[in-house]
């Protein structure tokens, strides 16, 4: 029987039955071009990217590969009739004069007079908010006066998405800027002119705020969130929500034309939401004092604006005067809305902005690159994976209000400019491929909030994180800023183990400042080089705190600048002129320290306890490189970096460890990687040809590499971008992404390993064969974001493995055993065209794809049955490589279980334990002794399996309250270990696991019985 499950196998596609014949090309030496890049979905703040791509199998099959990634902005398309279609950022003048922006998930309509009509914004679930300028007031808290009351202005577009009404106040000169955008809608009040001092009406400068007055007429009453006081300002905003649009933080700043604004350098504005006699107003407001100094660059008024005795302005009074309610002119327009080049001149900008709040919860997952194409705003929890890839371009920022970083050492997210192709996919037709450090001006803006990231490589911009004015803090471990201007211009800041430095082939060492606070700074294990300063504070009330840092070719602080609060240091290295020999640059790591650093084990340890434990399994030192070297007389390699483990800790940012780098590496026999060996591949070209291609180790005839990971101490296989910083032409993507290669001609190459992480960025192969001999055998591992693809191996053994969000291609399918697995997300491409067996029992799958074609499907050679599939995950729907798939295999077993969510817990070893409840409990093919799972667990109670039939999926090593692996007769030796086969027994050549009572029971689980031999 032939079973074609949705295949793509090879470059034609026919659709018969619901399933996919696939066509494979064979004998044609000619690979097509690469296809142009197509949009193959849309969605409201994404559309997915697609680019095909031809690679010559070993056997001639042209394999096309699909690469995608993903575009994301705020707005970024809109529903019309039942489609997505991309937004437009455009406002279009109508017959009658007024105008209109309508291609977005909001509209906005401008009247052709600002003083004869409102401002009407409808959010994408119908809420209609028309709002009208009042004017400009001064209050000092006991009394109040109109400056500014709004005038006839005919609005101008001035650029296909922004109306300006230019002098439309009386008493001021100042003009209404309105912005429509894909992600919102901005109205900003520009001065150009000095307004009046609040000496003038009898008021103190120094207790007085100048005010922007706006009512909304018949408006929806808003959910207001009021935000915390400002310690400076004594204000506090008051967030505004309606529907699924929110006004958040206001900003106050000084520009030069019109949409150049200097708005990183702004003074924030404080929003409320007034009655005043049964009328709707927005007050936006902020401390005259903050902004003196800018409205007096302004020019001086040119007249004296003469009062009329029944107007308000001008008129001191204990309560808020209002001009009269005045009805939008609905007649004949005295003006019409036209088109009009912009008037460069220079002014101050008092705004508001709406912006779509429809997008939360999101997750940036591990196996897709990102492309960040303007303001994306992330409401609820934003989770970062590791190993995702989110690229900006020059107008791409992300808004957080809250976030998870599901990242690792190994595994860490990757954060850089649309130029950046040393990782994941090119931006293809817009990236140079020569990234710069002033590519981004800001990669994420934060509000009100206390937000922290770890295991992250920021790259390449101006500023790394700005934020609002209100109280916030955001901390950083074990973070990377590569070609950042000025990292964080924020409140508070704490950074723990952070490097801040710049590749050696970026000259520009420009900035105000590396770090930017309001508040306080806690450092400790930071290494900062190169940049034009340190630190600057701005402002009084928090204290600065260097320990253990390592600051080079630069000054703390500039000359002349003020540093409020005292600086407390405690071993810190400061070498302001950069001198030699302080940094040994391996591959792409840029600041290791060189052999014999005085800068060794001279730290204190009196620092956050987290930290010390953390600099315990890293490093400072380099590793060991082998480039386009035979590995085949190394026989055992074991760790060989040392780690920090000093009572008194180096100074300075430390790596994670690499002991060994191969590139262009063979191997012709046998090597082994003893437990706690992390080793790291580049691409390098070597004596081995694999088509021309660079890659990392090549196994050929004899080959025997193996992993033998324990569970406290695994063995680490990733690629070196996974560690290294890069930016320095080092190590970069050159090729196939080839990590490990079988080339074996006559006799299979073999790879092994036991309780191993494999983790490299989506598409990159930890695993391919050229049509060669191998076989691989996996237990106790996990796999992050790999690819692994197979033409000729003959086995493929996982057990016990997790795999998450994996991209299997086994083209002519390998032996394959897949036993209590977890499957996260992820593809399974499977091609059987001859007599081997498939094995797939006891696993767990999660949203995963199926595709492929199996013409012995249903045959002796076919065992697939217990496992669990999660039917409401359909993830495998949209997976971003080529589909069309299903969501389960192509057996379904009499015994598979259907969950409707895993609820995966997290505990000692992991994220990927089950609940008590749990369906997939004990509804496994046969007990967990006889698959060596006795001593390990799928509970968070660390209750061992035993002798139960076996849960379904990944098995964690059962632990004690502390952690550690269960060692029943307290030898010193885990239970799991001195039971090599975990199969509950004591056999030949083990040692007794459990200690044995005078009774002749056991101290064991499940309290073994023996009874005595007469």
């Amino acid at each position: 029987m032939k079973l074609l499950y949705n295949s793509f196998i090879f470059a034609a596609l026919v659709y018969a039955g619901g399933y996919t014949q696939a066509q494979s090309i064979k004998g044609d030496s000619s690979v097509p071009p690469p296809t142009q890049p197509t949009i193959i979905s849309r969605e409201a703040n994404s559309r997915v990217w697609e680019r095909t791509e031809y690679e010559q199998g070993p056997n001639g099959q042209i394999i096309p590969k699909k690469h995608h990634y993903t575009e994301l902005a705020t707005g970024l398309c809109y529903e019309q009739n039942g489609r997505w279609m991309d937004s437009q950022e455009q406002i279009s003048i109508l017959p009658d004069g007024s105008a209109a922006a309508t291609k977005g998930q909001h509209q906005a309509y401008f009247p052709s007079d600002i003083y004869n009509g409102v401002m009407t914004l409808i959010t994408p679930d119908g809420l209609q908010l028309k709002s009208q300028p009042v004017g400009l007031s001064y209050d000092d808290g006991s009394n109040t006066v109109l400056i500014a009351i709004l005038t006839n202005s005919i609005g101008q577009l001035i650029s296909p998405n922004q109306v300006i009404y230019t002098n439309a106040f009386t008493g001021i000169d100042a003009d209404l800027l309105y912005t429509y955008r894909m992600g919102g809608f901005e109205q900003d009040v520009i001065f150009r002119q000095q307004p009046p001092v609040p000496e003038q009406f009898g008021l103190d400068s120094a207790d007085t705020r100048l005010q922007m007055l706006t009512e909304f007429v018949n408006a929806p009453t808003p959910v207001k969130t009021i935000g915390a006081i400002n310690r400076k300002d004594r204000l506090q905003d008051t967030t505004l929500q309606f529907g699924k649009m929110k006004m958040r933080p206001g900003r106050a700043f000084l520009t030069g034309k019109f949409g150049q604004k200097n708005d990183l350098q702004h003074v924030p504005v404080y929003k409320s939401w007034v009655d005043v006699n049964g009328r709707a107003l927005l007050v936006e407001e902020l401390p005259y004092q903050r902004i003196n100094s800018q409205l007096s660059s302004l020019p001086m008024p040119s007249a004296v604006t003469m009062v009329s005795a029944k107007s308000p302005l001008h008129k001191l009074s204990s309560k808020r005067l209002l001009p009269p309610v005045r009805l939008a002119n609905t007649q004949t327009h005295t003006g019409q809305l036209a088109k009009a080049n912009p008037i460069e001149k220079p002014g101050f900008v008092l705004d508001y902005a709406i912006i779509l709040s429809n997008e939360t919860n999101f997750t940036f997952q591990g196996d897709t690159t990102y492309y960040v194409t303007n303001e994306f705003a992330l409401f609820g929890t934003t989770t970062i994976e590791g190993s995702s890839i989110i690229k900006f371009s020059s107008s791409g920022q992300l808004d957080l209000d809250s976030v998870v970083c599901d990242t690792a050492p190994y595994r860490p997210a990757i954060i850089t400019s649309q130029n950046d192709d040393s990782i994941g996919e090119p931006i293809w037709g817009i990236s140079t491929g020569s990234p710069n450090y002033s590519d981004v001006p800001n990669l994420f803006y934060i509000g009100p909030t206390s937000l922290t990231f770890h295991d992250i490589r920021f790259s390449y911009a101006e500023v790394g994180f700005s934020a609002s004015d209100e109280p916030n803090l955001v901390t950083a471990r074990d973070c990377q800023f590569l070609n950042v201007e000025t990292p964080f211009w924020i409140n508070n800041v704490a950074l723990y183990d952070v490097l801040i430095g710049y590749s050696t082939n970026d000259s520009v060492k420009g900035g105000t400042a590396e770090i930017i606070v309001d508040g306080g700074l806690v450092a400790e294990n930071v290494t900062s080089d190169s940049g034009s300063c340190f630190l600057l504070t701005q402002y009084p009330g928090g204290a600065i705190c260097l320990t253990n840092c390592l600051i080079t070719g630069e000054v703390i602080t500039n000359v002349g600048q003020q540093v409020y609060g005292p600086i407390l240091t405690n071993a810190v290295v400061y070498l302001p002129t950069a001198t030699a020999n302080i940094y040994h640059v391996v591959g792409g790591g840029n600041y290791y320290l060189t052999n014999g650093s005085p800068y060794r084990a001279c730290g204190t340890a009196n620092i956050d306890p987290l930290l010390y434990a953390e600099l315990a399994i890293k490093t400072t030192y380099p590793p060991i490189v082998y480039k386009g070297t035979n590995l085949s007389l190394l026989g055992t390699l074991g760790p060989a970096v040392l780690r920090d483990t000093n009572t008194f800790p180096d100074i300075g940012y430390h790596y994670d460890p690499i002991d060994y780098a191969f590139g262009g590496c063979v191997l012709t026999n046998s090597l082994t990687f003893a437990s706690g060996t992390a080793v790291v591949w580049f691409e390098a070209n070597g004596s081995v040809n694999i088509s021309g291609q660079p890659y990392g180790i090549s196994l050929n005839n004899g080959a025997n590499l193996s992993f033998n990971g324990i569970v406290t101490e695994p063995c680490v296989f990733a690629r070196s971008t996974q560690v290294q910083e890069g930016g320095n032409g080092s190590w970069g993507n050159t090729g196939w992404n080839l990590g490990m290669v079988f080339m074996g001609s006559s006799q299979e190459a073999t790879v092994s390993a036991n309780f191993t992480d494999w983790t490299s960025t989506y598409f990159v192969n930890i695993l391919q064969d050229r049509g060669s001999k191998g076989q691989g055998f996996f237990k106790n591992c996990e796999f992050y974001n790999n690819a692994i693809t197979t033409w000729n191996v003959q086995y493929l053994y996982y057990t016990n493995c997790l795999l998450f969000r994996p991209t299997l291609s086994l083209w002519n399918s390998p032996n394959l055993n897949l036993e209590n697995c977890t499957v996260f997300n992820g593809a399974m491409v499977m091609d059987r065209s001859s007599a081997v067996n498939w094995l797939i029992e006891n696993c767990s799958f999660d949203g995963t794809g199926f595709n492929g074609s199996d013409i012995y499907s249903g045959t002796s050679h076919t065992t697939i049955d217990h496992n669990a599939y999660n039917t409401n995950n359909l993830s495998w729907q949209t997976y971003p490589l080529s589909g069309p798939y299903n969501g389960k295999l192509e057996v379904s077993g009499s015994s598979d279980v259907m969950v409707t969510n895993y609820n995966w817990e997290s505990s000692w070893f992991g994220s990927f334990y089950l609940p008590t409840n749990s369906p997939v409990l004990q509804m496994g093919s046969t007990n967990a002794n006889l698959l060596g799972l006795y001593h390990f667990t799928t509970q968070t109670n660390q209750i061992p399996n035993g002798t139960n039939i076996v849960d379904i999926g990944y098995h964690y090593v059962a632990t004690d309250q502390y952690g550690n692996p269960l060692d029943s007769n307290g030898d010193g030796i885990p239970d799991y270990l001195e039971d090599a086969n975990g199969n509950g027994l004591v056999d030949n050549g083990e040692s007794p696991w459990y200690y044995t009572l005078a009774s002749g029971l056991t101290a064991a689980n499940g309290l073994l019985l023996y009874t005595p031999l007469k």
